[in-house]
């Protein structure tokens, strides 16, 4: 009635083999999600900002965005970079992210 026998490792499916860009997206690992992100409202233009990211594989990198919703405790920043991320942004703790300056030396926490 049923097939007992062991399934050779060659005799096993294969994978789907995913396309180049899959391969370079990399979680964030301080990613800081809302209960609700659909209740936020969209501020346009939005604020120009740095983040800090800390990649899966990549470790810590401050990345040029901005910043289009957000509250005391969370921050959606529109990255530019978006080739490891899959989406077009990330929310974050507001501590995360620095308002972005002529000067990175002068950056500000955006509060």
């Amino acid at each position: 009635m049923f097939d007992n026998r062991l399934v050779e490792p060659t005799q096993r499916p294969a994978l789907p083999i995913q396309p180049e860009h899959v391969h370079a997206w990399r979680t964030v690992l301080n990613m800081h999600w809302p209960a609700r992100p659909a209740s936020f409202s969209t501020h346009h233009p939005g604020i120009p900002v740095r983040v800090r990211i800390i990649w899966e594989l990549d470790g810590e990198e401050f990345v040029e965005g901005t910043a289009t919703r957000w509250d005391a405790d969370h921050v959606y920043v529109q990255l530019r970079d978006t080739a490891r991320l899959q989406g077009n942004g990330v929310w974050v703790k507001p501590t995360d992210v620095y308002r972005a300056s002529p000067e990175p030396q002068a950056d500000v926490r955006l509060r």
